[in-house]
């Protein structure tokens, strides 16, 4: 499955985990360092600082975030199409260090990535909820380092626009 995962000792970490089926073939993940560069050209560098007044603080609730994970795994199971067999739930694993959300919704691609990792970069249709594209961001009131593994996608994102490569556990 999918999962987002949130906590670690003083930083809290959110972290998404999407279930992989594989049809054989087998791909790569995005190249997150030409994704970082792309983002740093359009948003500048000064992104980590001013992201929170931009983007996490937008909303008053702090738990909003919840909601924004629940419509990205909703939208994710969505996107399998009426023909997937497989799980339909999405479930939470709160431990004293993270906060783990796991689905089985289509696993991330590159699109998805930049849309993650993006501002007003949402890979979702001008009718869908969250097609903002700022939604994800309300995780940075409870983490400043969510990752995400889905697929073959592993990754956390650094300063609201950067993902970096990491090894999934």
């Amino acid at each position: 499955p999918h999962s987002a995962k949130t906590g670690l000792e003083h930083t809290p970490r959110a972290r998404n985990i999407a279930g992989k089926q594989h049809s054989g073939g087998k791909t790569m993940a995005s190249d997150y360092e030409r994704i970082c560069e792309e983002n740093r050209r359009r948003y500048g560098t000064d992104i980590g600082r001013i992201g929170p007044m931009l983007l996490a603080d937008r909303y008053d609730d702090r738990t909003h975030f919840i909601f924004e994970l629940l419509q990205n795994a909703e939208d994710a199971l969505g996107r399998r199409g009426s023909t997937w067999n497989g799980p339909r739930r999405v479930s939470f694993e709160l431990t004293a260090t993270n906060l783990v959300l796991s689905h089985f919704g289509r696993p991330f691609d590159e699109a998805d990535v930049r849309g993650i990792c993006g501002i007003a970069e949402s890979s979702k249709d001008k009718l869908s909820i969250g097609r903002f594209g700022i939604g994800f961001k309300s995780v940075y009131t409870f983490t400043d380092r969510p990752e995400i593994h889905s697929g073959d996608e592993s990754f956390a994102v650094k300063n609201y626009v950067q993902p970096e490569r990491i090894d999934q556990t």
